[in-house]
C-alpha cells in the first residue's frame, strides 16, 4: 500500500510548493527518503518515505524567472484597431538565465522580444505584444518562453518550459 501514501505525500508537498514542477516534487520525495538497506535494490529511492524531510527541501534559487503581468488583457478592441501591451521577464534567482526563444500561439498577435538573451540576476527583459482585431469574438493565446531557468517564480499557467497566459480578450465590430 505504498502508492496511496506516496500520492498523499506528493499532494501535500505540491500544496506546500504550488509553483514546483512534477520533476521537482518527485526529486524532493526521492532525495529525502531514509535509507533502508533492505530496500537498496528493490525500489527507486532505496529507502522509506520521509515527508518531513521532503517538506524541508528548499526550492531551487539558481535560475528563477517571473513574468509581470502574469495575464495580459487587451479588453474590448474594435475590428481593425490595434493595441500594444508591455510585459517584463525578471530574473529573481542567483544565477544568470538565458531566454532561448519566445513565441506566441496565434497569428493575431505580434511579439516583440529580443532573443536569445541572457538576463543577469536581478535584471529584467522587456517585451511587447501587439494585438490587431481582425475578426469578431473572443481570441485567446499564450506566450511560450523557452529558457534554461530551473524554476519559474510566478506562472500559474506554464507553457512549454516557462511562460505566462494571455487572458481572453474580445473585439467588437
Amino acid at each position: 500500500m505504498a502508492a496511496p501514501h506516496v500520492s498523499g505525500a506528493y499532494a501535500l508537498l505540491l500544496s506546500a510548493n504550488p509553483t514546483w514542477s512534477v520533476a521537482e516534487v518527485k526529486s524532493a520525495l526521492i532525495n529525502s527518503t531514509d535509507a533502508e538497506s533492505l530496500l537498496k535494490d528493490k525500489c527507486v529511492s532505496g529507502g522509506n518515505l520521509n515527508v518531513h524531510k521532503a517538506l524541508s527541501v528548499e526550492p531551487p534559487k539558481e535560475g528563477l524567472i517571473s513574468v509581470n503581468p502574469e495575464k495580459i488583457d487587451f479588453g474590448k478592441i474594435s475590428k481593425g484597431e490595434s493595441k500594444s501591451l508591455a510585459f517584463t521577464i525578471s530574473n529573481t534567482g542567483t544565477d544568470s538565465v538565458k531566454i532561448t526563444s519566445a513565441t506566441i500561439g496565434s497569428q493575431n498577435f505580434v511579439l516583440t522580444l529580443e532573443t536569445p538573451k541572457t538576463i543577469k540576476k536581478g535584471q529584467e527583459l522587456k517585451g511587447n505584444v501587439l494585438f490587431t482585431g481582425n475578426q469578431n469574438g473572443k481570441i485567446s493565446s499564450s506566450l511560450n518562453i523557452l529558457s534554461d531557468a530551473k524554476k519559474s517564480g510566478t506562472p500559474k499557467h506554464p507553457f512549454k518550459r516557462r511562460g505566462f497566459q494571455l487572458s481572453e480578450f474580445s473585439c467588437d465590430t
